[in-house]
């Protein structure tokens, strides 16, 4: 019987050495000679280690984990092109992706260093074609992607399970990093479909096709049981499994103790901050640090919610928005500044996707008035928004606010929380 054991968005497990040794002693323990070990992407961060390693400790949990295949996922890339390149060239694994291309061509991104569109495995007396494919807008959700073009994931799959099939496979499964699942089971011929980018627990068929999430964050890896044209799927939890204490000192040995448990001292903060949501006291330490008129983020910049007080460490601001990119000011009209308070209050359920400080936002029937400093936003004034590179890198956040308003990069962004947070000093 085959088995493909499948992980998944592992992101800040990575923060939890020895959640990771038992992750890896489970792999290890469901493994044997039928078996194939499948990431589904974002198994490099984001975490409070992937600031500090760029990926290389990936390569790590690859072998200890035993990975075959690894598909592309967005935090792939938060460090640039180059950075992932180095750790595809020293992975065990192969590297899969059917719909990432160098920019401008139809090139496979990586094929000089061995990335393949898909792979083909003959496990037992079973033929296997596995093939990968990611989000495709990663540009916009993944802004150190720059410089790679994407086809679109659900015609790339049709294509690809076609080839296969026409090769003489018997099972075909496609590796997903996209939240697009229902479309491309619709559409392509395939069997299993292991799905990454939403990190939720799913098992379910469509159109006869068994799609499969895991909850992500190493907590767990999905078994997918091939008994000729039967499935089985089980989620085993790494609670109890064996800790695997070499993958455990390899984590280990990329902390950098000092940087990560270095006392902030937040009694000199300009606001009280016990009792704050932690992005408000970002968007607050941004407009501080940097003079502008309103400090401007996405909440789901916030990884991580630490609970704000007194005394805390590096180690917890860098976990809460564990990315390597700046924080900039950038220059609007009050009108665009409107249309991105507007896009922030129509989602829904979730009635502000941004904190900010500086701005008073009050919902009327007739819609939304939005104030500095008590005087109304007008739609040809002139605005300066602290906020974070990642927003206005990203074509998804702040609508009509992009590169081309940047005035200023203020520096590291943890740099300016901690600060802020301690008065100064």
């Amino acid at each position: 019987m085959v088995s493909l054991l499948f992980y998944s968005d592992i992101e800040d497990g990575y923060d939890d050495p020895d959640r990771i040794g038992r992750f890896c002693g489970l792999a290890q323990v469901l493994s044997d000679e039928e078996t194939l070990v499948i990431g589904g992407g974002d198994s490099i961060g984001p975490s409070l280690l992937s600031t500090q390693t760029a990926g290389r400790h990936a390569v790590d949990f690859y072998e200890r984990v035993g990975t075959d295949i690894e598909v592309f996922g967005n935090h792939e890339f938060d460090f640039g092109l180059e950075p992932l390149k180095e750790v595809i060239r020293a992975s065990p694994q192969t590297w899969v992706t059917a719909n990432l291309h160098e920019a401008g061509t139809e090139h496979r991104f990586a094929a000089d260093i061995g990335v393949e569109s898909s792979v083909t495995y003959h496990v037992g007396d079973t033929k296997i074609g596995i093939f990968g494919v990611t989000h495709g807008s990663i540009g916009d959700i993944a802004p150190n992607a720059d410089g790679l073009t994407t086809s679109g994931p659900v015609a790339t799959a049709c294509r690809i399970s076609k080839q296969l099939r026409n090769d003489g496979v018997d099972v075909v499964v496609g590796v997903a990093h996209t939240d697009r699942t229902d479309e491309i089971v619709s559409e392509a011929d395939i069997d299993v479909l292991l799905a990454g980018h939403v990190n939720e627990r799913l098992e379910r068929r469509v159109d006869g096709t068994l799609i499969v999430r895991t909850i992500g964050s190493a907590k767990e890896i999905v078994e997918i049981s091939i008994d000729g044209s039967r499935f089985s799927v089980t989620h085993h939890p790494v609670q109890a499994a064996p800790v695997d204490e070499q993958a455990v000192a390899s984590l280990r040995s990329y902390e950098d103790e000092r940087k990560m448990d270095a006392s902030i001292d937040c009694t000199d903060a300009p606001i009280d901050i016990e009792n704050r949501m932690f992005d408000s006291v970002v968007a607050e330490a941004l407009r501080h640090e940097s003079g502008a008129d309103i400090g401007l983020i996405n909440r789901d910049a916030v990884r991580d919610e630490p609970q704000l007080h007194s005394r805390m460490t590096s180690g917890e601001i860098l976990r809460a928005i564990p990315f390597p990119q700046p924080a900039v000011v950038v220059e609007v009209s009050g009108r665009e500044l409107l249309e991105v308070v507007d896009n922030s209050m129509s989602s829904g359920d979730e009635s502000e996707n941004i904190a900010y400080s500086g701005l008073t936002i009050d919902e009327t029937s007739e819609g939304s008035t939005v104030h500095i400093d008590d005087d109304p936003v007008e739609e040809d004034g002139t605005y300066t928004i602290a906020t974070l590179a990642f927003v206005i890198e990203s074509n998804r956040t702040f609508g009509p606010v992009d590169e081309n308003h940047l005035v200023e990069t203020i520096g590291p962004q943890h740099e300016c929380i901690v600060n802020y947070l301690t008065g100064g000093s």
